[in-house]
């Protein structure tokens, strides 16, 4: 594989793993197994529309690369 689009893959597991790890504090917290602030859930929510927005972007640029 090459390098660039592996590095790519890679990139996108991080952001995922991102995305994972908010979605459980937020889950967590909706649970009432820890507390966030409100400053902090609305935090974690704007991060996560802004991963979701960028892993989207990098999918289509790795869709163009790759041809498919």
């Amino acid at each position: 594989m090459e390098e660039k689009i592996e590095n790519q893959i890679n990139a996108i597991g991080a952001k995922i793993d991102i995305i994972e790890s908010i979605t459980n504090a937020l889950l967590s917290s909706l649970c009432g197994e820890s507390n966030l602030t409100e400053k902090d859930a609305y935090s974690f929510a704007y991060l996560l529309e802004n991963k979701i927005k960028d892993l989207k972007l990098r999918q289509e640029k790795l869709t163009k690369e790759l041809n498919i």
